[in-house]
């Protein structure tokens, strides 16, 4: 089963490429005006899940939420 660089990444506790293949996208976004939403909000999560792996020392353990 082929998983993407970013999850074969996110697996090896390395840090992602989120600047390179969102990050750029996003900027040319602005460089055109063009609304990029949907994007901006993936960037957002995706760099907030890499900051905790790296935070984590590469170990992908999600915060618990209590009353679920």
């Amino acid at each position: 089963k082929h998983k993407t660089s970013m999850l074969q990444d996110l697996e090896a506790g390395r840090s992602l490429e989120i600047d390179a293949l969102l990050g750029s996208v996003i900027e040319l976004g602005k460089i055109t005006e063009t609304p990029t939403p949907c994007l901006n909000t993936v960037f957002a999560l995706t760099k907030y899940l890499d900051e905790n792996v790296q935070a984590s020392k590469g170990s992908l353990a999600l915060p618990s939420v209590s009353g679920y």
